[in-house]
């Protein structure tokens, strides 16, 4: 019995002890990746891009919609890739990319500015574009 004991004690510091802690949560630094995409997804979402960013860049400097200050702020928001969040999803040989502006408390609320993208799993070729005003 206390035999047992002493290897768990001994068990129990090797667990614990800060430098194997420090090596295991190293390890676990390393495989908790905020997000993995697929090569097959990473494609269809940079066809995507490429032709919503020419449409924001478009958009950005268009002065029609820029009339007021809070409009040329908004502008100058949704002109930046950064700020949009991209889901993408594959079904019947296609895969959707959905482009929509990322909110935040300057801009809770945001009406239009998305844009659906359908894109073809065998050519990578664009299908279809659905866009917001």
């Amino acid at each position: 019995m206390s035999t047992m004991i002493k290897y768990l004690v001994v068990l129990a510091w090797l667990c614990f002890s800060p430098k194997v802690f420090s090596a295991q949560q190293e390890a676990i630094d390393w495989q908790n990746k905020e997000l993995i995409i697929k090569g097959d997804y990473l494609h269809a979402i940079l066809i995507a891009e490429k032709d919503f960013s020419a449409r924001i860049a478009n958009r950005a400097s268009n002065p029609e919609r820029q009339k007021t200050k809070a409009d040329h702020k908004l502008a100058e928001y949704l002109s930046k890739i950064d700020n949009y969040n991209i889901e993408i999803g594959m079904g019947n040989n296609r895969y959707l990319v959905w482009i929509t502006p990322r909110l935040t408390k300057e801009f809770p609320v945001i009406f239009g500015g998305d844009a659906l993208y359908i894109i073809d799993a065998d050519t990578f070729q664009l299908i279809e574009k659905q866009l917001g005003k």
